[in-house]
């Protein structure tokens, strides 16, 4: 396995200078499955960025399924009597199945894809937000954030009924542009951006970040402008979704 290279925090009193926040590692190894995932992911991610509306209904079928699973995976977490007396595989399926049948549904009635993709465009917009402010105020009450998400992704919801083109662009973008710094996070940071998210809705003091990991999270914004750019002017220029209903 080919090392990666990681900047992480130095430990207390390592005896370095106090300015310089963050050590180059490089004993950090991956696994082969998690990395050809992370690839996987990495190149559909581009993919969504920068020819996202071309592929309206794969956005729409991966909209519904990423919610149903969500919402599964949600029910799970907050029920404990199903945590207990379903097993593992039994759950992966439930959760794949409802997925399907979400995302089946939102391929076939492009307003709810749309609904969907304005919800989940809101949501993305909010934390990559709510993130940078929660590194410089500390923790916040956990009706704060969710309130937020709630109130972005509903507006959202509906401008995109509204203007669906505009924000189905939006969408693939911002999305593609998550995507792609995630793999990139898990590749060289180890997932220090979700467990911010984690600490952001639980009330929990966020962790300090390595200047590292700040240019990894610089690249969301970049990536998503980009993609928002050649997608107007070039991808998706007379280019509609409603030509195939």
């Amino acid at each position: 396995m080919a090392d990666t290279w990681l900047y992480v925090p130095e430990e207390p009193g390592a005896g370095s200078v106090e300015d310089d926040m963050c050590t180059l590692q490089i004993n950090i190894q991956h696994e082969v499955i998690p990395s050809i995932i992370c690839s996987t992911c990495f190149t559909a991610g581009l993919i969504y960025t920068l020819f996202g509306y071309c592929c309206f209904k794969m956005v729409t079928f991966f909209c519904g399924f990423l919610s149903g699973c969500a919402a599964v995976l949600l029910l799970h977490h907050r029920e404990p009597l199903l945590e207990a007396d379903l097993c593992s595989g039994t759950k992966a399926g439930l959760g794949l199945g409802v997925g399907v049948l979400c995302g089946l549904m939102s391929m076939l009635l492009p307003r709810l894809g749309l609904v969907l993709c304005g919800l989940q465009l809101g949501g993305l917009l909010s934390v990559g937000l709510l993130l940078p402010a929660a590194q410089c105020g500390g923790p916040a009450p956990a009706w704060l954030p969710l309130g937020v998400t709630a109130a972005a992704g509903s507006v959202a919801a509906l401008l995109a009924l509204r203007w669906q083109k505009l924000l189905s662009v939006i969408y693939t973008c911002v999305f593609g542009a998550t995507t792609v710094t995630l793999c990139v996070d898990y590749l060289l940071g180890r997932l220090a951006l979700p467990d911010q998210v984690y600490d952001l809705f639980c009330e929990v003091s966020p962790r300090p970040l390595c200047w590292f990991n700040w240019t990894i999270a610089g690249m969301w914004p970049v990536l998503a402008l980009v993609g928002g750019a050649v997608q107007w002017g070039v991808t998706a220029r007379g280019v509609s979704h409603t030509e195939s209903e």
